[in-house]
């Protein structure tokens, strides 16, 4: 995938820390600048507000406890910042501890490049922004707009917010979401969790997003758990067959693990050692080729392990006596340790060997 030529490199799973960041991105950004942009430290955190009005080109690096600032327009230097001489659009700022940073970009069309290994929390306001969070573990929100954001290297929390997005994971364990809008998600290198966008009931569907999921290296899942009704997943890689009627979602060939909605769902692997959870409804879950690991969840389900030597399970774990009878076919088996399977008295079982 070719990336901007202005971007330029420096160069688990996500902590508490990262989902606090996304909480204070949403709902307690500080106020616009009118003008210039400013900076300012508190304590361990550098903060630095975009100027409205104007398209901002925003470049952070680090030497030890300093951090630099700089912009193609005037940056104001708030407590704990300086001007650096003969260049109004540069500061540096020093702060007490190890610096993480807040930036918070204007009306227009943005970019940020953050060449540190700190941790950013970063937001795109309005405007088409492009936002390189760097190798640090980052909390990115897009905001409105058709955005492109990178994650880089860390553990990162990305969502496109509205607009036509794309967002990019790259390297680390990454929870990517596209927002609402056509987007494009990608996990990168890493194990990732993917989502297109969060089903919203006062939205009508041809605003829903028709989202691109590719899974990239790794073991990367995608969720439709916020969904309340059924979707269909096949990881064939074809295009705009998954998600619910009319939302055209594309789920790539190269996520392995796939957790259905609330409602009715049609799950198919393919090749790969694949994990599919149907969740609550009555679902179909089929495994593919593969030594699979498969479960229906709660409600009466069909579950075919198919090809390959699979785990299936058909116990509702919500439910102390499950009372609802599955449908379970372990399928042919790839080596000869046939398919394990873990049922109720009154599942109707075929084809379980274990």
């Amino acid at each position: 995938m070719a990336r901007s030529p202005w971007l330029s490199r420096a160069g688990g799973t996500l902590s508490a820390t990262l989902l606090a960041g996304v909480a204070v991105l949403a709902g307690g950004s500080p106020a616009q600048a009118a003008g210039a942009g400013k900076a300012s430290v508190d304590r361990s955190l550098v903060s630095f507000v975009a100027g409205s009005g104007k398209a901002n080109r925003v470049v952070i690096t680090r030497s030890g406890r300093t951090v630099t600032i700089d912009d193609k327009y005037p940056i104001k230097a708030g407590k704990g910042c300086k001007a650096v001489k003969h260049d109004r659009t540069k500061v540096r700022c020093t702060s007490r501890y190890d610096p993480f940073l807040s930036v918070k970009l204007g009306s227009k069309d943005d970019r940020l490049v953050n060449k540190t290994s700190l941790q950013l929390f970063a937001y795109g306001s309005s405007g088409n922004d492009v936002i390189d969070s760097g190798s640090g573990p980052d909390v990115i929100k897009g905001g409105t707009g058709t955005d492109r954001i990178y994650g880089g290297g860390g553990n990162d929390h990305l969502d496109g917010e509205q607009g036509d997005d794309r967002v990019y994971g790259e390297a680390g364990l990454d929870l990517v979401q596209g927002g609402l809008g056509n987007d494009v998600v990608d996990g990168g290198t890493g194990n990732d969790v993917l989502y297109g966008e969060i089903e919203r009931l006062d939205i009508p569907p041809a605003r829903w997003g028709a989202d691109i999921l590719r899974g990239g290296a790794g073991r990367d899942s995608v969720s439709y758990t916020t969904h309340t009704r059924g979707v269909t997943v096949d990881l064939d890689g074809g295009r705009g067959d998954d998600g619910m009627p009319g939302e055209h979602d594309s789920v790539g060939a190269d996520v392995e693990i796939v957790t259905g909605s609330p409602g009715d769902d049609t799950l198919i692997g393919n090749t790969a050692a694949n994990t599919l959870d149907g969740s609550d409804g009555d679902d179909t879950v089929r495994g593919g080729g593969g030594n699979d690991t498969l479960s229906g969840g709660a409600g009466t389900d069909a579950i075919a392990g198919e090809a390959g030597d699979d785990a299936i399970d058909g116990v509702d774990p919500s439910m102390e006596a499950d009372q609802r009878a599955d449908r379970i076919d372990g399928g042919g088996d790839a080596t000869g340790l046939g398919d394990l399977c873990r049922v109720t008295p009154i599942d109707l079982v075929t084809n379980c060997e274990r």
